[in-house]
């Protein structure tokens, strides 16, 4: 059993109130996008923690609860930690965040809204297992139906960057190398594609793709064979190669 607690810069919480965890503070930076800063804060974790203790609200606006959208990229994000224990802290009753775009985010499996108490961040820090297996999470993630961001106008957008990413991961290209593909709006950082690329793991796709291919090729093969022959054929004299 491992814990981490993420506190928020104004935090009255101190390291020393929390011995039996690991201790972070979210220092939330405008010199990046919020998808941007959030991915690079969740790709710097590197235990398998069980247990993540993140705060509802942090940034800027507190009442964006952006601790919703935290929790979604540390289940979006590939690592150890992925399928970890997921505990929301707050002082907000469910009403107060019910009409936040990502509330559905806890009814997801592993992710808890708890009290902002001391003793009741404690009382969970004691879970030795965890509560979602790692392969169940692509399935888990289906639950969810984000809208299209605002900035990415239409699903037809969407395709089309979604269709250029995944061409590239097929062939095994670094879709980051590509530079119109490198910008904030088509940023695979973005919690859009980012929860897309989780619950349509590459693998299965390519799978997908090598068995599709197979049966296709079985369907066409008796195609392009070319034709049987059988036994000796004889060419009529008009036919026959003549000497030079």
């Amino acid at each position: 059993m491992k814990n981490l607690f993420i506190a928020d810069n104004s935090s009255i919480s101190q390291k020393s109130d929390f011995e039996e965890a690991d201790y972070r503070v979210l220092e939330y930076s405008r010199e990046n996008s919020l998808d941007e800063w959030i991915d690079k804060f969740v790709c710097e974790i590197h235990d398998d923690y069980t247990n993540i203790f993140l705060p509802l609200c942090f940034g800027a606006t507190l009442t964006d609860f952006l601790g919703l959208r935290l929790a979604l990229h540390i289940r979006c994000t590939k690592g150890k930690f992925q399928a970890c224990n997921i505990f929301i802290y707050g002082s907000e009753s469910l009403k107060q965040i019910i009409k936040n775009e990502f509330f559905d985010v806890l009814k997801l499996p592993g992710i808890f809204l708890i009290d902002y108490s001391l003793e009741e961040i404690k009382k969970y820090m004691q879970l030795e297992e965890k509560q979602v297996g790692g392969s169940s999470i692509q399935n888990d993630l289906d639950l969810l139906n984000l809208k299209v961001p605002l900035h990415l106008f239409d699903n037809h957008s969407v395709a089309n960057i979604w269709g250029m990413h995944r061409l590239l991961d097929l062939g095994g290209a670094d879709s980051k190398t590509v530079q119109s593909l490198s910008s904030i709006r088509n940023s695979l950082s973005n919690i859009f594609f980012k929860w897309l690329l989780a619950k349509n793991d590459i693998e299965s796709l390519r799978n997908q793709v090598v068995k599709d291919a197979e049966e296709i090729f079985k369907s066409y093969k008796y195609k392009i064979e070319g034709p049987k022959v059988v036994g000796k054929i004889d060419l009529p004299e008009s036919k026959k190669k003549r000497p030079e």
